[in-house]
């Protein structure tokens, strides 16, 4: 409606509102605390994810599964990947 009576397009209208949508007004750090400058969500955001990437456990399959659970699962990671390499390529499994 404002868009209407200040003459503005509704398009210019309508895509000002969608980037509003993608904007993160604030966040908390690794500390706790608020933050709402760009360049403070930015590194948060950055420490977050180097954080979780760069974690120091291992998730080797071999290490994660017991000997008793690798011998009773149905499929072997060979045989996955097998498997994988014969499908077609350019086409999914499903229903068309």
């Amino acid at each position: 409606m404002a868009a209407v009576e200040s003459r503005t397009s509704i398009k210019l209208t309508a895509r000002s509102i969608a980037e509003h949508l993608h904007v993160i007004p604030c966040l908390k750090d690794s500390e706790g605390r608020k933050v709402t400058s760009r360049l403070g969500i930015e590194a948060a955001i950055k420490e977050y994810y180097e954080r979780l990437f760069h974690s120091p456990m291992t998730t080797a399959a071999g290490r994660l599964l017991t000997q008793r659970l690798g011998d009773t699962l149905s499929f072997t990671p060979s045989e996955v990947r097998l498997a994988v390499e014969l499908m077609p390529s350019g086409k999914c499994s499903g229903e068309e």
